[in-house]
C-alpha cells in the first residue's frame, strides 16, 4: 500500500530580487537653476517694483511737517524696519493700492520713519520715543503743528485697503 501523504516536492530557489536602477532626476541642473532664478526674480519683483506706492514718501521730517502745516493736513507716520516682513506686506498690499495712494495724497503728508539703524539722536529715535513706538509696523496720523497724535492704526486698520482708507479719514 502506498502512502497517501504528499511527497516532498523539490524546492526551487527563489529568483533573485531585481533592484531598480536609480531614478534619474526629471530636470537637469540647468533646468533647476532656471526655475530657482525665476522664483527669486518673482520674489524680487513682488517686493520691490510691485510694492512701490503711487505717492512719494517725504525724506525729511522737517520738510514733511512744513508741507503738512502749509496744506493744513496731518502727517502720516509709518514706523518700519528693514527686518520687518509685515512692513513689506503693508507696502505691497496697502500703500501700493491706487485708492490708498490717492487718499494719502489728498488727506495727509506721508513720512516713512526707518527705525532699522536709528541712532539715539536721530529723527527716527526721537519720533519713536515721543509716540512710544514699540513695534513695527506702526502707522499714525499726527497733527503737523502740535505734533499731537490724531489716530493710531490698529492691526485691523492695516489688514485691508477699505479699512485703511477709513483710518485715513479720521
Amino acid at each position: 500500500m502506498q502512502d497517501a501523504s504528499p511527497q516532498p516536492s523539490s524546492i526551487t530557489p527563489a529568483a533573485p530580487r531585481q533592484t531598480q536602477a536609480p531614478r534619474r532626476p526629471r530636470f537637469g541642473f540647468a533646468a533647476r537653476l532656471f526655475i530657482m532664478a525665476a522664483l527669486l526674480g518673482g520674489v524680487w519683483l513682488a517686493t520691490t517694483v510691485m510694492g512701490q506706492p503711487a505717492f512719494e514718501w517725504r525724506t525729511s521730517f522737517d520738510a514733511a511737517r512744513t508741507e503738512a502745516t502749509d496744506r493744513n493736513v496731518p502727517i502720516l507716520l509709518d514706523f518700519w524696519g528693514a527686518y520687518c516682513p509685515p512692513c513689506r506686506i503693508l507696502d505691497i498690499r496697502i500703500f501700493a493700492d491706487e485708492d490708498v495712494a490717492a487718499a494719502i495724497a489728498k488727506h495727509c503728508v506721508p513720512y516713512k520713519v526707518d527705525v532699522t539703524h536709528a541712532g539715539p539722536t536721530s529723527d527716527a529715535a526721537t519720533l519713536a520715543a515721543k509716540f512710544n513706538v514699540q513695534v513695527t509696523p506702526t502707522v499714525m496720523l499726527v497733527d503737523a503743528e502740535s505734533l499731537e497724535l490724531i489716530a493710531k492704526a490698529t492691526p485691523e486698520d492695516m489688514a485691508n485697503v477699505a479699512a485703511f482708507k477709513q483710518f485715513l479719514q479720521r
